[in-house]
C-alpha cells in the first residue's frame, strides 16, 4: 500500500513534458499536451512522428480502436509575460515593475488530426498530429486531483526554467475567480516549495484586478515569489500588499465651496476607517496655483501611525478620482495641476504620496513639474503633461 507521504511526494515531484513554444523579449511560453484514454492520463508528444508511434502502439495493444474518438486531449500553454503598470496599476504603487513577470496558463481542447504536410526526417510519414484552437481558461476540473496537481507542478517547473533563463525580479501567479478553491491551495503549496528551492520570498496577495484587452478580470488566490530581496517594500511584510489589494473605504463628500469648479476653491471628503476618521481636503488658494491634496486620520498627518496605510491611500485615490470627475464635469477640463507637501521627518508619508502620483500621473497625464525643500518640508508640484 502506498504511504501518504510517498503519495504526496509523487504528486509534487511528477510533471508533464513541457517544451518551449514561443520566446521573445518580454514573453515566453511553453506547451504540453495531456492525453486521456479510459481514465488513464499520459503525455501526448507534439511531434507528429512521435505521436504517430504512440498511437500505433495504443492501437496495437488494443487500448484504442479509433484515435480520433478514443483519445481526449488538452493542450496547456504556460506563459510568462513582463507586467507593466497598465496591466496591474496597484502594483505600480509598490515597486518598479521592470523585471516583474506574471505567470499564467490556459487549457485548450485539442484534437487528433491528419497531418497537413511538412518536412519530416527520412522514414515513414506521420499519420497523426495534434491541433488546438482558442483557450478555455485554466480550469482543471476535468481531471482528478492527482493529475491537476501534476499539471500545476508542470507550470511551476516551467517557471523554474524561465527563472534560470531570464532572472526575473519577481513572479506572480494565481487562479481565475471561478476556479475551484482547492486549486488555490495547491498553488500556494507549490509556490512555497519553489520559493524555498530557488531562494525567493513567498507572499500571499489575495485577489487583485488585472486589466487586459477584453476588460478587467479578477486574479484570485494570487501568490508571489519575490527574488529581489533588496526591495524593502516586499521584504518587510506581506501586510501592506494585502491592504493595498482590498477595496477602499466608502467615501462621503462632507462639504465643498458653493460655486462650481473652477471657481469653487475647496472640497472635503470623509471616510470611516479602522484607524479612525479619515478626512481628505482638496483646496486651491489662487487661480494660477495648483490644487493642494492633503489628508489626515484622527487629526494626524502622520500616515505611519495608521494601521492600514495602503487601504487609506486607496481611499484617498477614490476621493481624488471623484474630484477629477466633478471638476471635469463642471469646468469642462481637468485641473491644471496639483501639489502636496511632506515633512522631511516623515519619509513614509512622502513615499506614499509619491506612489499616489505614480498612479495618477500615468492615468491622468500629470508629471512632476518641480520639488523644493524649505522649513523642514518638501513640496511636490504636478502639472498636466
Amino acid at each position: 500500500m502506498l504511504s501518504f507521504r510517498k503519495y504526496i511526494s509523487e504528486i509534487f515531484d511528477s510533471k508533464f513534458d513541457a517544451q518551449p513554444f514561443i520566446e521573445g523579449n518580454d514573453s515566453y511560453s511553453y506547451v504540453f499536451v495531456v492525453g486521456r484514454v479510459k481514465g488513464k492520463v499520459f503525455d501526448l508528444p507534439r511531434s507528429p512522428v512521435q505521436l504517430s508511434a504512440l498511437i500505433d502502439e495504443l492501437m496495437r495493444t488494443g487500448q484504442i480502436s479509433d484515435p480520433y474518438k478514443d483519445i481526449q486531449a488538452m493542450a496547456y500553454t504556460v506563459v510568462m509575460e513582463q507586467i507593466n503598470s497598465k496591466d496591474i496599476p496597484e502594483l505600480g504603487l509598490l515597486t518598479d515593475l521592470d523585471g516583474v513577470y506574471e505567470l499564467g496558463f490556459e487549457a485548450r481542447e485539442a484534437q487528433i488530426v491528419v497531418p497537413h504536410g511538412g518536412a519530416y526526417r527520412p522514414g515513414p510519414k506521420p499519420k497523426y498530429a495534434i491541433e488546438w484552437d482558442a483557450g478555455s481558461g485554466d480550469d482543471l476540473n476535468i481531471f482528478d486531483a492527482t493529475t491537476a496537481a501534476k499539471i500545476i507542478n508542470t507550470v511551476v517547473d516551467v517557471a523554474k526554467k524561465l527563472k534560470a533563463r531570464i532572472n526575473p525580479k519577481a513572479v506572480f501567479f494565481g487562479t481565475t475567480s471561478k476556479a475551484n478553491p482547492a486549486r488555490g491551495r495547491i498553488y500556494k503549496s507549490l509556490a512555497k516549495r519553489a520559493a524555498s528551492t530557488l531562494g525567493g520570498l513567498y507572499y500571499e496577495l489575495g485577489s487583485f484586478m488585472r486589466k487586459g484587452f477584453g476588460g478587467s478580470s479578477t486574479i484570485a488566490n494570487s501568490v508571489a515569489v519575490w527574488f529581489d530581496k533588496s526591495n524593502p517594500l516586499f521584504a518587510e511584510s506581506t501586510q501592506p500588499l494585502a491592504e493595498l489589494f482590498e477595496k477602499p473605504y466608502s467615501i462621503r463628500m462632507k462639504e465643498r465651496a458653493a460655486a462650481n469648479f473652477p471657481n469653487g476653491n475647496y472640497i472635503i471628503y470623509t471616510a470611516n476607517t479602522k484607524s479612525g476618521l479619515l478626512e481628505i481636503e482638496i483646496a486651491n488658494i489662487g487661480p494660477m496655483l495648483p490644487w493642494e491634496i492633503s489628508f489626515r486620520v484622527n487629526d494626524s498627518t502622520d500616515l505611519t501611525q495608521a494601521n492600514e496605510p495602503f487601504k487609506i491611500l486607496s481611499t484617498v485615490l477614490e476621493a481624488v478620482k471623484d474630484f477629477f470627475v466633478r471638476y471635469a464635469s463642471e469646468a469642462g477640463e481637468m485641473p491644471s495641476g496639483f501639489s502636496f507637501s511632506a515633512k522631511d521627518k516623515e519619509p513614509g508619508r512622502s513615499k506614499v504620496y509619491m506612489k499616489l502620483v505614480q498612479k495618477f500621473g500615468t492615468k491622468y497625464g500629470y508629471k512632476l513639474a518641480r520639488s523644493s525643500s524649505e522649513g523642514g518640508s518638501t513640496l511636490f508640484v504636478f502639472k498636466l503633461d
